[in-house]
């Protein structure tokens, strides 16, 4: 409760600086998709306390998820003649779910599935975006 002690307010005031550093998750929009690479550049959509646009997050990673339905229905639009696919979901101006992993993700390549060595201490950092769903 405000006020209480000025160490209690502290500790608030305290408390929040540390979750305004913590990136969890946003909603963002999708400026470019790279189909062959399953990589987003991201615009977020929230903007700061002073009215910017918060910077561009460039080549998130997008879950197999995200991008599996809209390959499956082009592979079916070459073989079968007749089937009418969907518009596909993920494309420019597509609204996406964007999280923030915990490690920097400096060198993750992207679907190898190898270790990955921590070249800093950096966390939660709006930097390693991962693409994890399709809004809209």
């Amino acid at each position: 409760m405000k006020g209480e002690t000025p160490l209690h307010d502290f500790f608030d005031a305290f408390g929040e600086v540390i979750k305004q550093q913590i990136a969890g998750a946003t909603i963002a929009r999708i400026v470019k998709y790279d189909k062959d690479k399953h990589e987003a550049d991201v615009q977020p959509l929230f903007l700061q306390t002073n009215g910017d646009k918060k910077s561009m997050i460039l080549a998130c990673p997008v879950v197999q998820s995200c991008y599996a339905g809209d390959e499956l229905q082009e592979k079916l639009a070459k073989l079968v003649p007749e089937f009418k696919a969907d518009p596909p979901m993920l494309v420019e101006g597509s609204t996406v779910v964007v999280i923030f992993n915990d490690e920097n993700m400096d060198n993750y390549e992207n679907g190898d599935g190898n270790l990955i060595k921590v070249d800093s201490e950096t966390r939660h950092q709006v930097s390693s975006g991962i693409v994890v769903g399709v809004i809209e």
